[in-house]
């Protein structure tokens, strides 16, 4: 299996993990800080502070299970899986049916290629609780890693009813990843029909995923589709590149963690793949770091919009503009929202306002020839 698309098995797994430690786990309050440090460190990509956070709980209070499980999985993020191991045998070594720690060792043993292990894993969390989704997705993944096609389908096809049933929210990139699955199942037994088809849901589900493109760019070469195919491998190298900034943007995060810079950067670069959810939470993280940040507003305003959120996007705006009455962006921004409304004399307010800051602001003068195109049939109908 290529190692990013191992990766991407933990994302769904890191959602449920940050909702299951229970508050009275922690001995002291400063075990508390150092865990949500540590947990801090990790979904900001910082995988070795994040073991050295992990490892100062540990170090106050050695029975917190959810840390060494923390710590575990970032040591198998940096590619030491014997140390990873060793972290969860001790949480087994204390509860031998701990779900967490048998999905992460199960997940660790199919990316080392020892299936037979992981699949015994899987299913031994199966016996415990047959509807348990991530282990189902993980047996699927390493039957298909061992050729067990039919078997591999039938596990897939089971987590897609329990999500189905399942009334919480699920990452759209979990969803993504499991037609990705699929239709690289399909591939295999060479039916590319129903390939095609899965691979646009995976697509569809999370349109910034790279592998999903790909495959599907190339099936339809493989099917005299040239056209198509061109658009997809385009779109890949697209995604592929922005990916590239998003882990040099990250790694700048990491080095300035107070800076509110590189999170502003890293919205722009999540609001250019569609990754909404991202975008959001990286630039609510700017905000909590400088909470002035009217450039942070701004683009939260255009994920609002994005996510069809218009109030909560015209307040954003609102606040760009407050703590920075010269952020022409956010004042078109604004306008435009204002226009798209249906709010006309706020529209051409706002648009004057930018061409006063600027005069040849062109999407500010275009603003105003569509305020003034929209009361046309208004002043006619009053005639």
């Amino acid at each position: 299996m290529k190692k990013s698309l191992w990766f991407a098995i933990f994302i769904y797994l890191d959602f449920a993990f940050a909702a299951i430690v229970p508050v009275n786990s922690f001995g002291a309050q400063s075990a508390e800080s150092l865990f949500n440090q540590a947990e801090q460190y990790f979904y900001q990509g910082d995988m070795a502070k994040a073991v050295a956070a992990y490892s100062q709980v540990l170090d106050a209070s050695p029975s917190i299970l959810a840390a060494r499980i923390g710590k575990a999985r970032c040591l198998s993020r940096l590619d030491r899986e014997t140390e990873a191991l060793g972290e969860l045998d001790k949480v087994l070594a204390i509860q031998a049916n701990h779900r967490d720690a048998l999905l992460a060792k199960g997940s660790i043993l199919s990316k080392q290629g020892k299936q037979d292990a992981a699949i015994y894993i899987f299913n031994a969390i199966l016996k415990n609780d047959p509807n348990d989704e991530l282990a189902w997705y993980n047996l699927g993944t390493s039957q298909r890693e061992t050729n067990q096609l039919d078997a591999a389908l039938d596990s897939l096809f089971k987590v897609q009813d329990l999500l189905l049933r399942k009334k919480q929210e699920v990452p759209p990139e979990f969803h993504s990843m499991l037609y990705y699955q699929i239709g690289m199942i399909y591939q295999s037994k060479n039916d590319l029909e129903k390939a095609v088809s899965y691979l646009r849901k995976a697509i569809q589900a999370s349109p910034w995923s790279e592998n999903p493109q790909y495959q599907l760019g190339m099936i339809l070469a493989r099917t005299g589709q040239a056209q198509e195919s061109r658009q997809w491998l385009d779109s890949f190298k697209r995604i592929k590149e922005i990916n590239k900034k998003i882990i040099q943007v990250k790694d700048a995060a990491a080095r300035s963690p107070q800076s509110a810079t590189p999170y502003i950067a890293l919205g722009q670069l999540y609001l250019s793949l569609g990754d909404l959810r991202s975008a959001e939470n990286v630039l609510l993280t700017a905000l909590d770091r400088h909470p002035g940040n009217s450039h942070a507003f701004n683009y939260l305003g255009l994920v609002y919009i994005k996510n069809q959120k218009l109030d909560a996007a015209r307040d954003a705006f609102l606040s760009a503009i407050q703590k920075d009455e010269r952020n022409i962006q956010a004042i078109v921004n604004l306008a435009s929202l204002e226009l798209q409304t249906g709010n006309l004399d706020e529209a051409e307010q706002l648009y004057n306002q930018a061409l006063q800051l600027n005069p040849a602001f062109s999407i500010a003068q275009q603003g105003l020839l569509q305020v003034q195109k929209r009361r046309i049939p208004s002043a006619e109908s009053v005639k």
